[in-house]
């Protein structure tokens, strides 16, 4: 059996499955109804549903209504603190600090030139 898929418009979350293209067995006070989509014979419905209760409840009533789960919603102290986060400006970023912290033998071996501090050190050891 091909499975219907409705959308209500009044209630968001509220879904149905038919077992015709119209839709015309859903209630209509929940309704309007839109149609979102076709289950195959030989495919398995959305979200793991089973198909035989599906069937079943449109053979005794002519669809079967399910719910979506509603969009979760940050706690209000977690989307603040998150919001507090990602405003901190650019120069309190760790990496600039932990760049800042090498020591310039290392700054200069992972840009391959001489530190500057090191280079008249050794001029100097180099003419004594």
């Amino acid at each position: 059996m091909r499975l219907f898929m409705f959308e209500s418009e009044t209630t968001t979350e509220l879904r149905a499955f038919a077992a015709d293209s119209s839709g015309s067995k859903l209630p209509e006070r929940l309704g309007p109804w839109h149609s979102t989509g076709v289950v195959r014979p030989d495919r398995d419905p959305p979200h793991r549903l089973s198909r035989a209760a599906i069937e079943k409840a449109i053979a005794n009533d002519g669809f079967q209504l399910w719910r979506m789960k509603p969009p979760a919603t940050p706690e209000p102290d977690k989307a603040a603190a998150a919001k507090d986060a990602s405003a901190k400006p650019a120069s309190a970023k760790p990496t600039a600090t932990r760049t800042a912290a090498r020591p310039a033998a290392a700054r200069a071996a992972a840009t391959k030139t001489a530190p500057a501090s090191t280079a008249p050190v050794r001029k100097a050891a180099a003419k004594a």
